[in-house]
């Protein structure tokens, strides 16, 4: 076992010096299993974003299932009916089409300003 030392913020002492009485234990002991909990709530966290990085670059790629598959599908569940669907890169004119189908979807008063949209 190796020994370090911390500076303990003071409205720490008094309640971790309390919990060890109530428990029982060292101080030592409770910042040991502190630690060990951090750590592995750290590593899950870091194992979740290596799950999720090749998700956002497929998304980045442009490689998505569209809304209406994904209700299709969900809604099959128990029959068997449909497959997971499976992503595809859109080519052009599938592009075009997504980029028509949004026409007329803003409030007609709506104005884009650059500029603000740059400060954000």
């Amino acid at each position: 076992m190796s020994t370090t030392t911390i500076e303990l913020q003071d409205n720490l002492a008094a309640p971790l010096q309390a919990l060890a009485e109530r428990l029982h234990s060292s101080q030592t002991s409770l910042v040991n299993q502190a630690v060990q909990e951090f750590l592995a709530r750290e590593q899950t966290e870091a194992a979740r974003w290596a799950d999720t990085e090749p998700a956002l670059q497929s998304i980045r790629a442009g490689q998505v299932v569209g809304e209406t598959e994904v209700h299709a599908w969900l809604a099959s569940w128990g029959s068997n009916e449909l497959t997971c669907p499976v992503a595809q890169t859109p080519n052009q004119p599938e592009l075009i089409a997504r980029l028509r189908s949004l026409r007329g979807s803003l409030p007609s008063d709506f104005k884009f300003d650059r500029l603000e949209a740059n400060e954000r």
